[in-house]
C-alpha cells in the first residue's frame, strides 16, 4: 500500500472538511488503510472527489459525520466515472 495514497485521502478528507466550513467531521472508525488500498491506482484528485462525494453523501442523510460506508459508496461512483469514455471533439 502506497502511504501516498493513504496521505492524499486524508488530506483531501480534511481539505473537503474545511471547504464545507468545518461543519463535517470524519468517523474515527473509518478504516482508512481499506480505502486506501481500494484507490491505489486513483490520482489526487480523484482521491478529493471521492471525499466531497462522501461529504455530500452525509449531507444527504442529515449528518456531519462522514462514515466509512461514505467513503466506500463515493469510491464506487469515482470508479464509475472514471470508467465512462469521453470524447473530445477540436
Amino acid at each position: 500500500l502506497s502511504p501516498v495514497c493513504l496521505g492524499s485521502l486524508r488530506r483531501a478528507a480534511s481539505i473537503n472538511a474545511e471547504y464545507m466550513g468545518a461543519r463535517m467531521n470524519t468517523d474515527p472508525g473509518i478504516k482508512w488503510q481499506e480505502i486506501a488500498a481500494i484507490t491505489e491506482e486513483f490520482n489526487g484528485a480523484m482521491c478529493k472527489a471521492i471525499c466531497v462525494e462522501a461529504g455530500m453523501l452525509a449531507l444527504r442523510r442529515d449528518s456531519t459525520l462522514v462514515k466509512h460506508a461514505d467513503l466506500e459508496e463515493g469510491v464506487e461512483v469515482v470508479k464509475a466515472r472514471k470508467k465512462q469514455s469521453h470524447q473530445y471533439f477540436c
